[in-house]
């Protein structure tokens, strides 16, 4: 397929790796199970979500030789931290937490901005650490919006009724 023979290697093994902790294979979802007595298919669902970030790492051995540690330093360092910033807000985007739970648009945000990390171009840089730098803004600066089925409790309705005020 006209690969670099260590690229197609390492992306095989990587893979290969990485099955024992996502389906269909999940041998550490199993065990898990085991152990804590929990449900296998709703720890399949979290390492999924969890190993997002690790099944697009491949892809770089491929198609990014930095990763290999071929060509200049600074080229390796600047690609290596893009990729390693690029993987939190896709995390965050996944999984729906960052600084606290986030919103639809948040996670938007945050897959967005990690996936225009990823692309190997200045432009798409700037984009990507906008987008990621807004859904931390929102995060930070708005107020939380309620998970759907509670309501916020104000403090005088937080306080117990007392016996005398009940009506028989």
């Amino acid at each position: 397929m006209g690969l670099f023979p260590l690229a197609a290697h390492l992306f095989i093994f990587y893979f290969a790796t990485k099955s024992a902790l996502t389906p269909p294979v999940c041998i550490a979802c199993y065990t898990a199970a085991a152990i804590s007595g929990g449900s296998i298919l709703r720890l399949a669902g979290i390492a999924m979500r969890l190993g997002i970030g690790a099944y697009i790492i491949p892809y770089f051995f491929v198609f990014e030789p930095a990763f290999l540690l071929q060509g200049e330093a600074w080229e390796i360092i600047v690609k290596a931290s893009l990729a390693i910033l690029a993987m939190f807000p896709i995390e965050a985007g996944v999984m729906g937490q960052w600084l606290k739970p986030t919103t639809i648009l948040e996670r938007l945000l945050f897959i967005v901005g990690g996936i225009a990390l990823l692309h190997p171009s200045l432009a798409t840089d700037m984009v990507g650490l906008s987008l990621v730098a807004l859904g931390l803004l929102s995060q930070r600066y708005l107020p939380p919006i309620p998970i759907i089925g509670t309501r916020p409790v104000s403090p005088s309705q937080s306080e117990p009724e007392s016996s005398s005020s009940k009506t028989s």
